[in-house]
């Protein structure tokens, strides 16, 4: 039981913190729970999250200057949503939701903001830092299932472990 509760606390600093901007109740609780089973906390407000999920478009293009946004429309708001990319939204996914295309544009759009950070504010990424990124990528990938990433890293499961154990411990040191 222990084991689990260091898991899982793993894996909540692994996985992005999302701003769900959703004015439509039962939309934004769909939403909350699609992107809770990706493994993603849905946050209070914009200054602790890493991306916003919205339908507000006006919303969209005035938060993207400073988060990751996904903006969600309707098909007969892809123009007006195109032009909001214009303005730096990341992107969007068509209402009605389909089940694994907003994870999907939220992980795109996750990656290449990390991809972005890095390449500006560190120039090139440390080894360890790839190696790291690389592991959460794969256990974002399996669903957290340890076996099977371990069998997909070509590393024992004790040796996963171990390297989860001390991300954690560096996170905790920050």
């Amino acid at each position: 039981m222990g084991n689990a509760s260091n898991e899982d606390v793993f894996y909540r600093k692994a996985m992005s913190r999302i701003w769900i901007n959703i004015t439509d109740a039962p939309l934004a609780f769909t939403v909350k729970m699609l992107l809770r089973n990706e493994g993603h906390e849905a946050v209070a407000s914009a200054r602790e999250a890493d991306a916003c999920v919205t339908n507000d478009l006006v919303s969209a293009v005035e938060h993207a200057r400073a988060l990751t946004v996904v903006v969600l429309v309707p098909s007969s708001e892809i123009p007006r949503a195109v032009e909001a990319m214009a303005q730096g939204v990341y992107g969007y996914a068509l209402l009605p939701l389909i089940p694994k295309e907003l994870p999907l544009v939220l992980a795109r759009a996750l990656d290449k903001k990390s991809e972005n950070r890095s390449e500006k504010d560190e120039g090139w990424a440390s080894l360890a830092e790839m190696e790291r990124k690389y592991i959460q990528k794969v256990l974002r990938h399996c669903k957290y299932n340890r076996t099977r990433a371990a069998e997909i890293l070509k590393i024992g499961r004790n040796t996963l472990w171990r390297k989860l154990r001390e991300f954690e411990s560096e996170d905790s040191e920050r």
